[in-house]
Order: C-alpha cells, then sequence, then structure tokens
C-alpha cells in the first residue's frame, strides 16, 4: 500500500514537473539568431584610414563612435589597447595614442586630440551644435 502511494506520488510529481516545462518554454520568446537579421552594414577593408604611427595602423578597444551633422565620424578609444582587454589607459601613452579621433565620410583621418586627458574613457556624444 505504501509502496503504490510513493510510486502515484512519484508518477504525479513527474507529470507535473513535465507539464510546467512544457508551459515555461512554449511562453520564452523565440528572438531570431543575428545571422537571421538584415544588415545594413557591410565591411570596408583599410577605413579608416589609420596612420601607422597609431599603433601600426591597427585597432584597440573602442568605446564609442558618433556621426556629426557634418557626416564626419568620430571615434573614443582605448589609446590603441595593447594590453587584455578592459586594461587599456590612456595616460603615458604619448602622442601616437590619441584618444579621439575624426575621420571624414571617406576614411581619412582629419583631426585627433586629447593625449593624457583620459584614464578609463567610457563614452562621449557630440550635440546638435556639433559639442563633444
Amino acid at each position: 500500500m505504501i509502496a503504490r502511494r510513493v510510486r502515484l506520488w512519484f508518477l504525479v510529481t513527474v507529470a507535473t514537473i513535465a507539464i510546467f516545462t512544457g508551459v515555461a518554454r512554449a511562453q520564452q520568446t523565440q528572438y531570431p539568431r543575428p545571422s537571421e537579421l538584415p544588415n545594413p552594414y557591410r565591411l570596408v577593408e583599410g577605413w579608416p584610414t589609420l596612420p601607422q604611427s597609431m599603433n601600426g595602423g591597427h585597432w584597440g578597444e573602442v568605446i564609442r563612435v558618433h556621426v556629426d551633422a557634418k557626416g564626419n565620424i568620430w571615434v573614443f578609444h582605448r589609446c590603441f589597447n595593447v594590453v587584455p582587454a578592459g586594461q587599456a589607459t590612456c595616460i603615458g601613452r604619448g602622442p601616437a595614442n590619441p584618444p579621439i579621433l575624426e575621420f571624414d565620410p571617406a576614411g581619412k583621418l582629419v583631426k585627433s586630440f586629447g593625449v593624457g586627458l583620459f584614464a578609463y574613457n567610457h563614452g562621449f556624444t557630440i550635440d546638435r551644435d556639433g559639442n563633444l
């Protein structure tokens, strides 16, 4: 008699778990995979053009990219990081490591500045008047 009750209790428990698991799976939101989404962007090799004096022309940790009203592209980055991710600092990295770069739409470097002003930079924005 006790064995029968234990078996019945076990079967009811397993059935309840199975039902609730099925309900939970049915309620989960199904998101498309990144490969299934439309991608309006394309990779352009060699864009933008970085001077060889800036980390051999290779990027480090890019923190923020912003397009201003003139169509110029501003990049705030962690001074061509050459250390593990999250460890980059712009302090003491020298004049070849400016954290703020401005490019024209063709990818030509227009100006760069900010050497020695940021330790672990995290972001920036440009207002409608072009102020950084």
